[in-house]
């Protein structure tokens, strides 16, 4: 990352990490079970105790489910953080009545008390 480097740029590289560690963990998801066999199959002895703990806990579902929840975080902070949210918002609420019975009403008369 360098100096130059704009909000839009980083908003768009972090959209980008988060969609690849989505795709990890739907993959994790979908093969589970088969994942947790081969991890019992191929680390059996005392010596891979360490690594047949911590693969097995990266494939526990609470795990898998606090990861979930920790990217739908970062994603809903990277849309917050998007460049021109703010202005964008601004044009939906002036563009948002129309074509609707509310089109017009800076034209309509202000009501007699």
């Amino acid at each position: 990352m360098n100096a130059g480097t704009t909000t839009k740029q980083l908003v768009d590289r972090g959209r980008g990490i988060i969609l690849s560690l989505m795709a990890e963990l739907e993959y994790l998801n979908e093969h589970a079970a088969l994942l947790m066999e081969l991890v019992d199959a191929n680390f059996t002895g005392e010596k891979d105790a360490a690594t047949r703990a911590k693969l097995l806990k990266a494939l526990d579902h609470e795990v898998r489910t606090k990861s979930s929840n920790q990217l739908a975080t970062a994603l809903a902070k990277l849309t917050d953080a998007a460049p021109g949210k703010k202005e964008q918002a601004e044009e939906d609420s002036k563009t948002a009545a129309a074509g609707t019975e509310w089109d017009d009403l800076e034209n309509t008369p202000a009501s007699v008390n």
